[in-house]
Formats: structure tokens, C-alpha cells, sequence
């Protein structure tokens, strides 16, 4: 029989370490009524081990008290594939490839219309991202991931578990806080 050497090798896995952060201002309204203009920020890390993130899907659905959204102003450093999907006061966006150290950021004014209840107006924005590029992971070589997206074999989608690429930002303005 032969023996075998058992050896080792050191793998290092990049992924992309992707943020989104949401401001409001400003931060309070009058019950009569008012618009506030709010800034989402979605960037993905720098660094020795950072990887592009792909796929990237952005949701700001606002809360009632937001009856109207403004033009959006979006501006993308290292992105490609931007397009803005707001559709009434769901404002949204889709990246198809967000490299190392880029970001996008979306700029619009949302106008509340009064008379307003008193107390904060909680507003909620969600992303997810893939880990690959295309449908199922399919890369330029045309080669998809063994398993469905979402799946432990497949892609990760931000779909729960392992497959965690998801983040949430949230805002607050006050209303009567003026």
C-alpha cells in the first residue's frame, strides 16, 4: 500500500461587505404637513479580500403619512447597470454590479400631506444582493452554481440563512416635533 502525505492549504474567500444607510431632513414636520428629503447610501467595502456584489436590488417602500415622491438624483461610483424602479411612493433601484469601494446614492423629497398625526413616521429601506453575476449564478463562462439561487449549493440571494446578503436603514421623522 502507499502512503500519503496529508497537506493543508490556506483559501481565503472574498465577499462582498455590502452597507446601506438612510438620513432624513429634516428629521421633523409640522402636523400641517410638510416634505422631507431623504438620502439612501449603498456601498460595498474596500479591502484585500473584498469582492463585487451583484445583482443588487433597492426598496424604500414610504409610509402612508407620503403621498408624493420627487425626481430621484442618483449618482453611482463604481457601479454599473443603475436603474431607478420608484413606482408611486415605492421608491426603488436596481444595481447590476457594485465593485470594491463603490457606492450609489439615491437623493428624492417626499411630500406629506396634512394634517398629520402626531408622532414619528418610521420609514424603512431594504437591499439584497447576490453573490454572482446573472440568473442562478451564471458567470461570463456560462457556468450556473450546482443548486437553485438561494439554495446551500447555490448562489447566495440574501434569502435567510446562510444566504444573508441583505440589509435594512431606517429613518425616522417626527411629526409636531417642530
Amino acid at each position: 500500500p502507499q502512503a500519503l502525505t496529508p497537506a493543508s492549504s490556506a483559501v481565503t474567500v472574498a465577499e462582498p461587505v455590502v452597507t446601506l444607510t438612510k438620513a432624513a431632513a429634516p428629521g421633523a414636520l409640522l402636523t400641517t404637513g410638510g416634505s422631507t428629503q431623504f438620502t439612501l447610501t449603498v456601498a460595498n467595502v474596500a479591502g484585500a479580500n473584498a469582492a463585487p456584489a451583484f445583482d443588487l436590488t433597492i426598496s424604500d417602500p414610504l409610509p402612508a403619512a407620503y403621498t408624493g415622491v420627487g425626481a430621484r438624483v442618483i449618482t453611482a461610483t463604481g457601479a454599473t447597470g443603475v436603474a431607478d424602479t420608484t413606482s408611486g411612493t415605492a421608491v426603488g433601484a436596481t444595481i447590476a454590479r457594485l465593485d470594491p469601494g463603490g457606492s450609489v446614492t439615491i437623493v428624492f423629497s417626499a411630500v406629506a400631506s396634512g394634517p398629520l398625526t402626531a408622532g414619528p413616521v418610521v420609514n424603512n429601506a431594504n437591499l439584497s444582493w447576490t453573490s454572482l453575476p446573472g440568473a442562478n449564478g451564471s458567470a461570463a463562462d456560462g457556468a450556473a452554481t450546482p443548486g437553485s439561487a438561494g439554495s446551500a449549493t447555490g448562489e447566495r440571494t440574501g434569502a435567510g440563512g446562510t444566504n444573508d446578503y441583505a440589509a435594512s436603514a431606517t429613518a425616522t421623522v417626527t411629526v409636531g416635533g417642530v
